[in-house]
């Protein structure tokens, strides 16, 4: 089926037009999420159709904690997993933001605050072969040497892992996946546009209620998602 829409006043010159599709999302999720077990986790597809194997990628979203979260040594709560085998995860870890490829861990050093939308932003250069991970629009951690991640034909989860790795416990959402790493620039804008935005949608409320969800940025082209158990 039809899963993204671009129209332009203008025929675009073939450089330009791959830009298009370099830069749109591969898969977004505008909505937000409420999660409490894994059976409100959202299915988003294969590591190929998102173009996490064996390629750059960022995955850049927005992230509530709840306040049932510890921020101990062996807690760890699932942002985006593989629950097949846990190769590809992307979590919160003793209260810090932390992303692995077959078990090699790159971890922040900063706390990830509760009860509060915080965005964040996973990253992997495979030319540099380096990965970084943004907490608000600044770089929080920056690990390098790391080799592509090679997990052909896993399924990634919003919310859930397999065995050993919960569920995420609170609200994720504005999830997007690109098929390139942004840089740090980009990644600052990102979370600049998604902060004007909710500082935005307070003053309208009036008030602000708990766990208010992240407005969605201005409409990019979004990929269909699925839901499952």
């Amino acid at each position: 089926g039809l899963g993204s829409l671009q129209l332009f006043p203008a025929a675009l010159p073939g450089p330009e037009l791959r830009s298009v599709f370099k830069y749109a999302p591969r898969w977004s999720l505008q909505d937000t999420v409420k999660i409490r077990d894994h059976l409100d986790a959202v299915e988003m597809g294969t590591t190929d159709d998102l173009g996490f194997h064996r390629s750059s990628f960022t995955a850049a979203l927005s992230v509530f904690r709840n306040s049932s979260q510890e921020n101990a040594y062996h807690s760890v709560y699932t942002i985006m997993g593989t629950p097949q085998d846990n190769s590809l995860e992307f979590v919160v870890w003793n209260g810090k933001l932390g992303m692995s490829f077959g078990g090699t861990r790159c971890a922040s050093d900063l706390v990830v605050p509760k009860d509060k939308w915080v965005s964040v932003a996973f990253v992997y250069d495979a030319e540099r072969r380096e990965q970084a991970i943004y907490q608000d629009g600044a770089l929080a951690k920056r690990c390098g040497g790391v080799d592509p991640y090679d997990g052909s034909g896993r399924v990634i989860w919003v919310g859930r892992s397999g065995d050993g790795i919960g569920t995420w416990r609170g609200r994720i959402g504005d999830v997007r996946v690109y098929s390139h790493s942004e840089c740090g620039e980009g990644i600052e804008a990102l979370s600049s546009l998604r902060a004007a935005h909710q500082s935005s949608a307070r003053r309208l409320l009036g008030a602000t209620a708990a766990a208010p969800s992240p407005p969605p940025l201005p409409a990019q082209p979004a990929q269909t998602t699925g839901r499952g158990g």
